[in-house]
Formats: C-alpha cells, structure tokens, sequence
C-alpha cells in the first residue's frame, strides 16, 4: 500500500492562491510572467543551470520549477541520460505530467526533505525552492538533496541571495518578500552551505546575479581515494 505523502499546510496557508487556482498558476506558469517577476533575470538563471549540465547525466530536481526550464533541461538531457522530477504538492505533479505530456521525463509526488536516491544522480538541481519554505525544511532540502548525488556529481542551488546594499530595489524587495515570501529573507541571511551536515564532503562555489539578488550555488561531491590509490608503492 502506498504512504500518502500529505502537503506541510504552510503551503496551503501562503501559496494556496497560486497552487489551488489552475488558472492562476497557468498564468504565473508562463515565462513572459516569470521573467518579469525575476526583474528580468528567469533566463540567465536558466542559463546558469543549463551550462552546468551535460547531455548523458542523469538529473533530478527537487520542486516543480515554474516557466520553461524543464524544457531547456529535457532537451538538452534527452534520451541518453535521465531527468526526474519530484514534488511535494501533488497538485504541481499532476499540472507538469500534463505540461511535460510529450518529454521523456518522470514527474512524481516525493518529499525532497527526506532522504531520496542515495548515490544515484550526477545533478540534483533545486531551483528557486528553498526561499519558499522554513528553515527546517531549507537544512533537510539541502540534506537530502547533497545525499542523492554520485562522488564527482553535483549539486545546484539557484535561489535568492542577499542583494548589496546599494541596490535600488533591496528595500523593495524586501517589503515584498515580508508581505508575501515570509521563508525568503533567510537567505538573505545565511549561506546555503551553512545548512549542510557535510560540508567538508564538497567543494563549493558560488556565483552571485543582478548585484546580488541571486545566486547560483554549487556543491561537488568530492571523489574519495580509493585504498589502492592512497597506498604507497615500493
């Protein structure tokens, strides 16, 4: 029998406008929208990701990503490699099965908080996930997602980032963020790096977008020396 995977009701409390509607999440769903919300940023971030995968890997992104990201990673992956898709929400599984109808793709509803496919992935990519949910959710997100990639794999965060002080619309975007994304500000204040429980066991690197407001941050799984190769021949 299988477990039902039930939605944190924070989702229905701050997010049911936009997840319970069908129609109003087609609209936000288009990419004209979200490239104006992202103030003109959605392509470059998709560009980030895309450059940063091959077309044999096998991926699996932790959330449904709104706009057309799904299709520029489908495309590129193709049938040589894997592409899955995991949500929490069974609502955003069924929407994507139908938008993603003709992609070799598997959409399923998981929680990505718990532990996924340990070693099975070469990227696991979580886009723009974490700024929605509380801090217990960002630390086991990143936990888990760090768990299911392969030694020399990688693991990619999009997301916010705390924007420089000088930006005119830091301030803003903060009020925004306080009205209507209350789990946003926190990654404004911590790095993403800081939620792992393995940190030592990856190399970090992180790129910074449109004066800080975003950020693409990405953990290598370092490849452990095998016994043979540390030994010291005679």
């Amino acid at each position: 029998m299988l477990k039902v995977i039930s939605a944190p009701k924070y989702i229905k409390k701050i997010y049911g406008w936009l997840y319970n509607s069908d129609k109003v999440y087609s609209y936000f769903d288009k990419q004209i929208v979200q490239s104006i919300l992202s103030l003109r940023q959605s392509e470059k971030l998709h560009d980030a990701v895309v450059e940063e995968l091959s077309a044999s890997n096998k991926v699996l992104q932790i959330g449904v990503a709104s706009g057309d990201l799904g299709f520029f990673i489908e495309d590129l992956v193709g049938v040589s490699g894997k592409y899955d898709v995991i949500d929490i929400c069974l609502d955003q599984v069924q929407r994507a099965n139908v938008k993603f109808f003709e992609k070799y793709m598997s959409i399923t509803h998981q929680d990505g908080r718990k532990e996924i496919y340990p070693d099975k992935y070469d990227v696991i990519l979580c886009y723009l996930l974490l700024k929605e949910v509380p801090m217990a959710s960002k630390a086991q997100i990143v936990n888990s997602a760090l768990s299911a990639v392969k030694e020399g794999g990688k693991v990619i965060f999009i997301d916010y980032h705390n924007p420089v002080s000088s930006h005119p619309l830091r301030y803003i975007v903060r009020m925004f963020n306080r009205l209507y994304q209350p789990f946003a500000e926190k990654m404004w204040e911590i790095d993403i790096r800081n939620f792992s429980e393995k940190v030592t066991d990856f190399s970090w690197r992180k790129t910074i977008y449109f004066g800080g407001f975003y950020q693409k941050t990405v953990a290598t799984k370092i490849k452990k020396q095998s016994t043979f190769e540390s030994e010291r021949l005679f």
